[in-house]
């Protein structure tokens, strides 16, 4: 019975079994109203919407589905938020609370000792190779779209720009040595005589599972065996530019950087 109570609660009982059997009955019937208190905040409901709709946006993305799992994020976004606010509001009430409790109850736990704290993990990192790559291939499906328009305009706005001054002030990039300086539109930059253009931005097909796996896997084994650093795939959301010049290719670097 001692264990449920607190240094201060013990101490106030006299070491009388009376005084102690009353504060452990008082102590159980708070424990009591504390878990039907946390029963009316629990929405379990919410719970299992939010779990369908993310395993389902997650499902739409595994086979690049980003119509279906846009329109999923769409519906999830504001029914998180809306529990977001939930969440705040039940957070001002703790800390609120927290601000009126004497700061002596909490003294026991600063005076435990060799407290073994596991390290909290990433969550694609606590999962399987074969989930972890899931995952990367699910979000890179998810951010493919953006990533091919962001490219697209860096190939768009070197085709449209007079001179490489004209990206550097576009992209904030110094040319205070004036080794950017240079005309673009002269026909010696151009890919080929059918066109003006001086890059082409060319995007491959998504990596598929079993080769982003095996890649995986084969980064895992030599960092076990030599030591080097691998984080997972990197080549997922992939473009290539071509250009006829070496200065301009240098130039989208320090663009892409």
């Amino acid at each position: 019975m001692l264990e449920l109570l607190t240094i201060d609660e013990m101490t106030a009982c006299k070491d009388t079994e009376a005084d102690i059997r009353a504060a452990v009955d008082k102590k159980k019937a708070t424990m009591g109203e504390n878990k039907s208190a946390m029963e009316d905040i629990v929405d379990y409901a919410a719970r299992e919407k939010a779990t369908v709709l993310q395993t389902k946006m997650f499902s739409e993305l595994e086979v690049s589905d980003v119509a279906s799992a846009r329109a999923t994020f769409d519906e999830l976004q504001p029914f998180c938020g809306e529990q977001a606010v939930r969440l705040g509001g039940l957070i001002a009430v703790v800390m609120n609370k927290y601000k009126t409790t004497d700061p002596r109850r909490y003294e026991p736990f600063e005076q435990v000792k060799d407290i073994d704290v596991k390290e909290q993990k990433h969550p694609p990192s606590a999962l399987s190779v074969e989930e972890q790559v899931k995952f990367q291939l699910a979000k890179a499906s998810w951010y493919e779209e953006e990533f091919q328009a962001a490219m697209n305009e860096i190939a768009a706005i070197f085709n449209s720009a007079k001179s490489c001054e004209e990206i550097c002030n576009h992209y904030d990039i110094d040319n205070s040595d004036g080794k950017w300086s240079k005309e673009l539109r002269a026909e010696v930059f151009h890919l080929d005589q059918n066109t003006d253009e001086v890059v082409k931005a060319k995007f491959g097909p998504p990596k598929g599972y079993p080769r982003a796996l095996d890649k995986t896997k084969d980064g895992i084994r030599k960092k076990k065996k030599t030591g080097a650093t691998f984080k997972g795939l990197r080549d997922l959301n992939r473009v290539t530019f071509e250009f006829e010049d070496p200065l301009l290719m240098a130039l989208c670097f320090e663009v892409l950087n």
